[in-house]
């Protein structure tokens, strides 16, 4: 059985279905991102109101705004690189230092949050 060679027709049929993709995946992203800074916020302003403890609320939404903005740059990468701009014309090193940057700050807010809270995992 011989697969036929995909035509450009179908070529720009697949690569509007991978945006698409790219596009819903970026805007979930940003829209998990966008509540999680809101509920940080909510989360501190409730503490102070009700006098509770400020400080660890305060922290906590530290960490999840820093969270939150990573969230927020792989979300705008996605966009600016998967479905706006021409993916041949980046270098390796350009496509490699974005997600890079994402991974050591996902990692080191991790790895804060599990030392306050002394766990490892």
């Amino acid at each position: 059985m011989t697969q036929k060679p995909l035509t450009s027709g179908s070529t720009r049929v697949l690569m509007n279905i991978c945006n698409a993709l790219y596009v819903s995946v970026s805007l979930s992203l940003i829209g998990i991102a966008l509540t999680l800074m809101g509920y940080a916020v909510w989360h501190a302003v409730v503490a102070i109101r009700t006098n509770g403890n400020v400080v660890a609320a305060l922290l906590s939404a530290i960490g999840l705004i820093v969270i939150s903005m990573a969230v927020l740059d792989i979300g705008k990468f996605l966009i600016q690189e998967e479905v706006l701009r021409d993916r041949e014309l980046r270098s390796a090193v350009e496509a490699r230092q974005t997600p890079t940057k994402f991974m050591v700050i996902i990692t080191a807010v991790q790895d804060s949050r599990n030392r306050s809270r002394g766990t490892l995992i």
